[in-house]
């Protein structure tokens, strides 16, 4: 192969793109075009007043909530009790809150070992709430630093239920706080037996 025949290659190569690339180029030149004239025309216009937008950034889903977080009242406001992801508020733990996820805990590890296959059958609820509630029981006192005899806070514990567990949940989550009131703190370490 000579260097002339390389380099006619490479003309016809340039050429060929170059035609190829004119309609792309074009459309460019008319997106930046559109682009300019709406900037144009919103200089012109006249100031609009902010919108108002509901702060949603820190609502989650309960079962994405992790140990040590302190959110709002999950049955409040449209909260479903024990039908599964509902929404919830997290706060921080230093604003007034209802409760704290304290633990969760994987009972087919723990409790159920031969329900570990995801179609495993449900063994009833309540020999799940027992499991639930042996599980918060025992990690009250390793989380609030008082066992929760001593102590003037209660917990709470949401099991898996049928449905969910059909489709392989098994973990009970805990959380922990005041029956009528809110706290402003966190509870971890704390030993606090009162507000």
């Amino acid at each position: 192969m000579s260097i002339r025949h390389s380099r006619r290659r490479l003309i016809v190569a340039a050429v060929v793109v170059a035609v190829a690339m004119t309609p792309v180029l074009s459309g460019c030149s008319q997106v930046a075009l559109a682009v300019a004239g709406a900037m144009v025309r919103a200089q012109e216009a006249p100031p609009q007043p902010p919108v108002e937008v509901e702060d949603t950034d820190n609502d989650m889903a309960f079962q994405y909530l992790g140990v040590g977080d302190c959110f709002d009242d999950p049955y409040a406001e449209g909260g479903m009790a024990g039908d599964g992801p509902w929404p919830v508020l997290l706060i921080p733990c230093d604003d007034p809150h209802s409760f704290e996820l304290y633990a969760k805990s994987d009972l087919g590890a723990s409790h159920f070992p031969d329900a570990m296959s995801p179609t495993a059958e449900f063994p009833g609820d309540d020999e799940v709430g027992e499991a639930a509630d042996e599980v918060c029981y025992d990690a009250f006192d390793d989380f609030v630093g008082e066992s929760y005899e001593d102590s003037t806070l209660d917990y709470w514990y949401y099991p898996p239920v049928a449905e969910s567990w059909a489709h392989g949940d098994r973990l009970v989550r805990c959380a922990v706080g005041y029956d009528d009131e809110t706290i402003s703190w966190s509870v971890e370490g704390s030993g606090r037996t009162a507000s």
